[in-house]
């Protein structure tokens, strides 16, 4: 099999999986039923993917890296802006799998889920998300001089902080998420002289080491 036939069917099974999960649940979509709705056997299914978590994974990983790439045409504006303007180029991502993801809440949330949104296994996820963040926002004539990594922790929290609100907010306008995505905007300009102080620089070192922990770190 072709490498390009192989990523073709690999995306199809993928693709195919989050309509599942869209539609009937994660807990309560097989591998089985994705195999079928791929028009694949489930031998083959499980030759991709080894469990239908592994789905969802490819799903995170993919957002993450097509985050990254959209993130490098953001050069312009203060911090707050860089940080609004990446968010919603992370939200116009995520928009089209709005209810796959909403189908994923609860393993997203589960202790021991290898979908856990601060679990070991989307450690990936959530570095690359924060390099891209950090990526445009630490340019802004505005950020704290030097930069370190913690405060990308501060920014990857808010991040997240959003993207809750964006799941919750279910008029098609989503004006919770205009009005917090303009509200997080002002908050990071207006506390970006506090950044460099050592208290702010403590309280993003402790954020770095639940979201990226270092294997030392880990429990």
């Amino acid at each position: 099999m072709t490498s390009s036939k192989a990523r073709k069917t690999a995306e199809n099974i993928v693709e195919k999986a989050l309509r599942l999960f869209a539609s009937q649940g994660f807990e309560a979509t097989t591998m089985k039923q994705i195999a079928e709705a791929a028009g694949c056997s489930t031998g083959l299914a499980y030759r991709y993917f080894r469990r239908k978590e592994d789905l969802a994974l490819a799903l995170y990983l993919r957002l993450a890296r097509e985050l990254a790439t959209a993130a490098r045409a953001v050069d312009a504006g203060t911090m707050g802006e860089r940080f609004v303007a990446v968010m919603r180029l992370k939200l116009a991502l995520v928009d089209p799998h709005r209810e796959a993801l909403a189908a994923l809440g609860g393993a997203m949330l589960r202790d021991g889920s290898p979908l856990d949104v601060l679990g070991d296994e989307t450690v990936a996820v959530r570095a690359e998300v924060q390099c891209a963040i950090v990526a445009a926002v630490s340019r802004a004539e505005n950020a704290p001089r030097p930069w370190t990594e913690e405060l990308g922790a501060l920014l990857y929290t808010t991040h997240l902080t959003l993207l809750l609100v964006w799941l919750l907010d279910h008029d098609p306008a989503r004006p919770r998420t205009e009005k917090a995505l303009r509200a997080a905007g002002l908050a990071i300009d207006a506390a970006a002289p506090w950044l460099a102080h050592p208290a702010a620089r403590a309280f993003g070192s402790t954020l770095q080491t639940i979201i990226n922990p270092q294997p030392e770190e880990m429990p």
